[in-house]
């Protein structure tokens, strides 16, 4: 668990600032919704994508499912959070940046040995 402490930082700080954009920005979401999405998406990515997904299908398969991952995310807290209303836009740049942040981080992940196995 270790070796995974810094990993999980940076997806979390990368993940925090992407939900900023697209939550704050464009949604005016408040941050305490926006912290625990991205504590949320963090942990949904790392536990399906980085653990389950990636290792088996490569780092473009897991970057996607990681997008929709966040997406379905924000829908769970748009569902049930009232004063957390994002708009298709919002979500759909959510989707795309995740999956573009994971798709990099995973390269990172696999080259420097710190994917979980």
């Amino acid at each position: 668990m270790n070796k995974n402490i810094n990993p999980l930082l940076v997806k979390w700080i990368a993940t925090f600032v992407i939900a900023v954009i697209c939550f704050r920005f464009l949604a005016h979401g408040t941050w305490t919704t926006i912290f625990l999405l991205s504590v949320a998406t963090v942990l949904v990515n790392f536990l399906i994508g980085d653990v389950v997904v990636l290792p088996v299908t490569g780092s473009a398969l897991a970057a996607a499912c990681d997008g929709v991952l966040g997406v379905v995310a924000a829908l769970l807290f748009a569902v049930f959070s009232p004063v957390f209303n994002p708009s298709a836009a919002s979500l759909v740049v959510y989707g795309v940046l995740i999956a573009v942040f994971e798709y990099v981080f995973h390269i990172y992940l696999v080259k420097t040995g710190k994917l979980v196995q």
